[in-house]
């Protein structure tokens, strides 16, 4: 969409390569979050405890979601599938009365940070995380997307889930941060 939105369409190797680069381009060491760090930023690191696996962290932080707790998420939580999403594209399942204006990916830091000061972790586009999965050749993923909604993948905090994507898929609502 524009040099001020996130990178997308980036498979785990893609943002490792880039991770690399920027490492030796700049003389500091860059990465992808692991899992939990990326729970710490988004406020669930308390209850991801070091050694559990991540469906048992999933367990604790049922119902937190990155505004908060409660649904719907409020205006201006995120980039989340909205009425401009339906707009665009009438079969996309949305979240029925929420509007943030983008049909597809927002630019960076369009919406309030969290209490810790970082953007975008609601919303915009899933992020590949450091951590493999536990199925071969998988790669865990956090945050949600803005290509619709369903009851069965919910917006909370840890999600989408224990098994990951394919560390080769390439998808418009994937992307990363370092």
């Amino acid at each position: 969409e524009g040099d001020d939105h996130p990178v997308v369409s980036v498979n785990s190797l893609d943002a490792d390569a880039f991770c690399k680069w920027l490492s030796k381009k700049e003389g500091r060491s860059y990465r992808l979050p692991s899992w939990r760090e990326w729970g710490w930023a988004v406020g669930t690191g308390p209850l991801e405890q070091e050694g559990a696996t991540v469906a048992e962290m999933k367990a604790k932080v049922a119902g937190i979601y990155p505004w908060g707790r409660g649904w719907p998420p409020p205006k201006g939580a995120g980039n989340m599938g909205d009425e401009a999403l339906k707009a665009r594209q009438p079969t996309a399942r949305i979240i029925e009365g929420y509007q943030d204006g983008y049909a597809t990916t927002a630019p960076v830091m369009s919406f309030q940070p969290n209490e810790v000061g970082i953007y975008d972790l609601c919303g915009n586009v899933y992020e590949w995380c450091g951590d493999l999965s536990s199925k071969p050749d998988f790669r865990l993923v956090r945050s949600s997307h803005w290509r619709g909604f369903t009851p069965d993948v919910p917006l909370v905090s840890s999600n989408p889930g224990d098994v990951g994507q394919p560390r080769m898929l390439r998808w418009p609502d994937l992307g990363f941060r370092v």
